[in-house]
Order: structure tokens, then C-alpha cells, then sequence
């Protein structure tokens, strides 16, 4: 769901994910990014309280050290942002837990200019929550002691999926040393979450580097295909033949480096996905507006069904893609290995 939201917008600089649930044998990979991950397991080995951190791989940046803190849980990563390191911290705090001002002061105690931004549990209606919890007034009263801002998306984040729940917003950022507010809105994903991402924008840009150009594959079947097609064969009886020969040897050559030149990036790209997973996506978008409009507990029973079959035909279109790609590869060594890699 994140690589997909991540691609739609086509400019994400840094992505951030709480409670990734990712066991240590999972790989999260998204195309174009590195990817950083703190996994946390609970003592019978259940995968919980894990958060990552993407960003994009031409952004100059670095790792943080894990901090320790007392009640929540923290990944973060340094970039420059007009020549000014700038601190980006993936936070989340379990509901459940007490938040402890002090877990955000060892986060923003740095000269630098520090973003914390994820899932705090902490409600307000100073960031547009519906309700004032006591970890959302204590972490208010804390900013407007020590200077720091506070700020939540005017729409919901949170949608329970308990009918007697209302939406919320519980995902906000905690700025410190900003000379400008980002701008917070709310992206509505379409498949079963009740979290919806959340887009933060900066006035300026992290500072990049220019990426290597992609290194170029050849398709050697393809290339002595060619050359045993288009290379000339003739007694050779003159120091004129010997050229003609040579001639014809580095234009086949040539042509046939060309020809089996593989695009890496059109390698990689993703299929479009079939009409009629579309179609569902579609629906689905539109239940999912009208129960964000009605609160009906009838069309959360609705939205949830469509959801499952999206995730099923998902699942029957990754089968079914890697099925025919061993097909293809069948005896081919060279294919096999490209497979596994």
C-alpha cells in the first residue's frame, strides 16, 4: 500500500511507517529508495512496535543512532535541507502507554532543526482532534512550555474499524528550529487500513545528488542471434577482403550490442494491473467516500468486503505473473538467475 501511494505522488522525498508488523525475514523494498527499519519483537516472538523509514536515494542523507527513550519508539535520519542538516524522526507511541515528554525532549535536543512526525495517540483539539486525552493536553502543555509546535491535518487520520469509535486525528508532527510550518494533508488509500497516510510539504527541498546512470544489460541469446545472422563469411585473398572483413565484423558488432541492449528500467516497471482489479479499486474509493460522509455502520460492512477481494486478486495476479516468468526463463540459466536476484 505504501509503494503504491509513494508512486502516485512520484515525488516523496522521505517516507515514514509505524507499526510495519514486519517479522525479520520480511523484506520491505520500494523501487528508488533505501530503506531503514527498527524491529521490535515481543517476548513470544510476536512482530510489533516496528517502524521504517524510506527515502529516496538521490537525497544526501544519513542514519541517526536509535535513541533510548521511556515510552515510545523512534527511527530517525539526517538530510540537508539549503545547506542546513535537518533532523526527520518516525515516531510512534502505543496507545496504551503514557507519553513521556521527556521520550521528546531527548528527540528535539539538538541546535538542528528537528521534524517528529507519526503515530503520538496523543488527541487535541489544538491539532484538530475531536477530543482532549491526557497524553494530548500533556504533550500542549509541555510545547508551550519549551517553544515547540505542535501541528495536526484539518481531516481525520485514524478511522476505527469499531462503528462506536468516531474518526480522529491521532497522527501529527512535532516541529523544532523550522523557519517555515509544513503544510499536513491527508491521503485516503484504498485498500484495508485504518490509518491514512499523511503528506507533509516543505516550503524547500533536501539537498540531492545525481544518480550513476543504470548499468546496461545485454541479452546475449539476442546478440550471437544477430551476429550469427549478419556476420559475412568469405575466402579471404586481399589485404581489401581483410578490411571488408574487419569493417563488417565491428558494424555487427555494433548493431548487435544495440539490438540486445536491455532498459533496466523498463525491466523493472510494474504491469498494469487488469481492468477489472481497477474497477474494484474504483468502487472501493467510492464506498469508502460516502462512509467517510455517512458514518453508516451498514456501509463499513460494505467497504470491508470489496477490500478483501482486492486483496485476494492482488494476491492471484502476483501468483499468476511469477508462474509465467519461470515459464519463460524454463531451461535458460541466465534467465533463472536473473529471477533469483
Amino acid at each position: 500500500m505504501f509503494e503504491t501511494t509513494i508512486h502516485t505522488l512520484r515525488r516523496v522525498d522521505i517516507g515514514q511507517i509505524s507499526e510495519t508488523h514486519l517479522r525479520p525475514v520480511d523484506k520491505l523494498k520500494v523501487s528508488g529508495y533505501n530503506v531503514y527499519r527498527e524491529d521490535h519483537t515481543s517476548p513470544i516472538g510476536t512482530a510489533y512496535r516496528r517502524l521504517a523509514a524510506l527515502v529516496r536515494r538521490n537525497v544526501i542523507h544519513q542514519l541517526l543512532p536509535v535513541p533510548q527513550l521511556q515510552t515510545s519508539y523512534a527511527l530517525g535520519v539526517e538530510i540537508c535541507i539549503e545547506r542546513q542538516p535537518t533532523r526527520v524522526f518516525t515516531l510512534y507511541k502505543p496507545p496504551q502507554n503514557r507519553l513521556a515528554v521527556a521520550d521528546v525532549h531527548t528527540l528535539l535536543d539538538s541546535p538542528l532543526p528537528t521534524i517528529l512526525a507519526s503515530d503520538f495517540n496523543a488527541k487535541h483539539t489544538a491539532w484538530n482532534s475531536n477530543i482532549v486525552s491526557p497524553d494530548g493536553r500533556r504533550l500542549l502543555d509541555d510545547a508551550d512550555r519549551h517553544g515547540y509546535e505542535v501541528l495536526g491535518p484539518e481531516v481525520p487520520t485514524h478511522y476505527p474499524y469499531c462503528a462506536a469509535h468516531m474518526p480522529d486525528v491521532i497522527d501529527i508532527v512535532v516541529t523544532s528550529g523550522l523557519a517555515v510550518a509544513p503544510s499536513l494533508d491527508v491521503l485516503y488509500d484504498h485498500l484495508i487500513s485504518d490509518h491514512q497516510a499523511v503528506l507533509l510539504t516543505l516550503k524547500t527541498t533536501p539537498m540531492t545528488i545525481s544518480l550513476p546512470s543504470p548499468k546496461h544489460r545485454q541479452d546475449w541469446r539476442i546478440f550471437a542471434e544477430h551476429m550469427a545472422e549478419n556476420s559475412l563469411s568469405f575466402r579471404v585473398e586481399s589485404p581489401a577482403n581483410v578490411d571488408r572483413l574487419a569493417t563488417n565484423l565491428s558494424a555487427t558488432v555494433s548493431n548487435a550490442l544495440r539490438e540486445s541492449s536491455l532498459d533496466a528500467a523498463s525491466t523493472r516497471r510494474q504491469p498494469q494491473l487488469p481492468a477489472y482489479i481497477q474497477a474494484m479499486i474504483e468502487e472501493k474509493r467510492k464506498l469508502r467516500r460516502q462512509w467517510q460522509n455517512l458514518q453508516c455502520p451498514t456501509m463499513k460492512t460494505r467497504l470491508n468486503a470489496p477490500a478483501a477481494k482486492i486483496s485476494d486478486a492482488l494476491e492471484t495476479v502476483a501468483d499468476e505473473s511469477w508462474h509465467s516468468a519461470i515459464e519463460r526463463a524454463g531451461d535458460d540459466w541466465s534467465e533463472m538467475h536473473r529471477l533469483c536476484c
